[in-house]
């Protein structure tokens, strides 16, 4: 299960840097165009804020795996280890719940949700939304596994301790 996950991991950074090379090089065409050629691309803006929204929901999978989302961990982290883990195991619980729900309806909205033309390409603003269910997706996934982790190794193995890096 840990293989599946470490997969997933990669192929999301992988995307999302992919991603953020094509935002780059659209902004700096569109700063060439505008102050070089004195002429604008009307698109750049609307593909560039598209990719950085898809560049968002996938570096939140990354997080989720690492368990790198923002925490204030000072309450939890003065309690004995037996304590630390079940907080952590059942906070990792929720969380799973959480985005399992969001997931559904993010689904919902993004298949059969009101969408409009974006204005200056005239792609449908699904595109855009389309990484919401499957960001949410893969981190309820991984919420799972990591309670599925959690539980298999009787506590021993926190949720909340980042895998280690290759």
């Amino acid at each position: 299960m840990s293989r599946l996950a470490e997969v997933m991991d990669g192929v999301v950074r992988w995307l999302g840097i992919t991603i953020l090379c094509c935002v780059t090089m659209i902004m700096l065409a569109q700063v060439f165009f505008r102050y070089v050629l004195n002429d604008s691309l009307l698109w750049s803006e609307e593909l560039a804020v598209w990719g950085l929204i898809w560049i968002v929901f996938l570096g939140s999978v990354h997080l989720m795996r690492g368990n790198l989302h923002v925490s204030i961990p000072g309450l939890v982290d003065i309690l004995p280890p037996t304590a630390r883990r079940i907080i952590r195991l059942v906070a990792t619980l929720v969380s799973a719940c959480f985005l399992g729900l969001f997931f559904v309806v993010s689904l919902e909205a993004t298949i059969g949700g009101f969408h409009t033309r974006s204005p200056s390409m005239g792609i449908s603003t699904q595109w855009a939304k389309l990484v919401i269910p499957i960001a949410t997706g893969l981190m309820t996934l991984i919420a799972v596994l990591q309670v599925v982790r959690a539980v298999r190794n009787r506590g021993a193995d926190d949720p909340a301790v980042p895998p280690k890096d290759p």
